[in-house]
């Protein structure tokens, strides 16, 4: 088993790491940073700064923020280009495509014609290269015609596809669609599990997992922040709150477990030390020194704890006992703090948020009063 989930995280890390499928990936961790500032902003506009002063007009700036985001893929998948024309050519066709600004729901659509740009240029390139001129002509002319002629070709090209109604419009259409299946509570549930098993082998599950979970979850906060009647339940804060919290496997209740049922001074020691970095999300002194990797107890409700929570906040979601969560919010948020921002100032989630921790603390005090029996024996 142990085997197994090596080799497979070592095809994914390999996957993850193809040029292409990186870039998508670096993109989409520049557009929550985005997403994060203006989340943030209207946070405090709507719920403290807005109380005292009119902030109208801010706010419907913030809420129509989404318009640009597809431009602004784009420029996240090119920034790092030498040649600025590349991004030129991918917004206008985008735009040529699309000339109102429509919303996030484009974001994939923008993908696609960004890719498909970058394969066009590649293919053209070789063409235009081949053009050669006597030998009397300055070489500068002739890389300058190699180059005009290249562009002119993409544009033809571009205009052409961007052109054809029978590709474009289905694909408009049904790209939501997509979104609904990929971001399906159980996909969601599979893919946190592994992340859980991967580090209980000592292979960075979050850095494994992220290139194929973060996308999904990222588009899922867009709508949830800009769609007010927004069904993705999972999305970023959700993630952070209820799988998260205090760190992958929610090692915080570990500690605290650990403070109150363990009699090893060593296991307390640790506990103490990762105490406070727990409270930020940071873990990796528990994981590796406590250790949980290789644990044959701990590494048990590890796995279980985070996705008992995920389920539990799914369900109080789904039943409307708790609110989508509409604002995102840092991974490194204080535990608490972060549902209450990212739920709008609903005390609620909040209670919620400390009931997923009190349930991780029963699990692992279970486990941790096994430890000690077995230490006894």
């Amino acid at each position: 088993m142990e085997k197994n989930l090596n080799n497979w995280a070592q095809k994914l890390i390999e996957f993850s790491n193809r040029k292409n499928f990186k870039q998508i990936t670096d993109a989409f961790n520049s557009l929550f940073t985005v997403t994060l500032v203006i989340s943030l902003s209207l946070f405090l506009s709507e719920h403290f700064i807005g109380r005292f002063i009119d902030l109208t007009n801010l706010i419907a700036l913030l809420r129509s923020a989404d318009e640009l985001f597809p431009l602004l893929i784009i420029y996240c998948l090119n920034k790092e280009l030498q040649d600025p024309v590349h991004m030129v050519l991918a917004f206008l066709a985008f735009l040529f495509r699309y000339p109102l600004l429509s919303s996030y729901q484009l974001i994939p659509i923008a993908i696609i014609i960004s890719v498909l740009v970058s394969l066009i240029i590649k293919i053209t390139r070789r063409l235009t290269d081949k053009i050669k001129l006597p030998k009397s002509v300055p070489s500068n002319v002739t890389s300058l015609l190699q180059k005009f002629s290249h562009y002119i070709i993409v544009l033809f090209v571009m205009y052409f596809i961007m052109s054809i109604d029978f590709i474009w419009n289905p694909l408009t259409v049904n790209i939501i669609g997509l979104l609904n299946i990929v971001s399906h509570p159980v996909v969601y549930f599979v893919i946190v599990l592994f992340a859980s098993l991967f580090w209980t082998l000592g292979i960075h599950g979050d850095m494994v997992t992220a290139p194929y979970l973060e996308p999904i979850i990222i588009m899922t906060m867009i709508s949830s922040m800009f769609m007010p009647d927004s069904t993705y339940m999972i999305n970023t804060s959700f993630h952070i709150v209820f799988f998260a919290g205090t760190g992958t496997g929610m090692t915080l209740c570990l500690l605290m477990a650990i403070r109150f049922f363990s009699n090893s001074q060593e296991e307390k020691e640790i506990a103490q030390e990762n105490l406070v970095s727990g409270m930020v999300n940071i873990n990796e002194g528990v994981i590796f020194g406590l250790p949980i990797v290789d644990h044959k107890l701990y590494r048990i409700p590890f796995v279980l704890v985070p996705l008992v929570s995920v389920i539990y906040g799914y369900v109080l979601t789904g039943f409307n006992v708790i609110p989508v969560f509409q604002y995102a919010v840092p991974w490194v948020m204080p535990p608490l703090i972060k549902s209450y921002i990212a739920s709008g100032g609903s005390w609620i989630a909040v209670i919620a948020e400390l009931g997923s921790y009190v349930l991780g603390f029963i699990i692992y005090s279970f486990f941790v009063l096994k430890n000690k029996r077995s230490q006894r024996s």
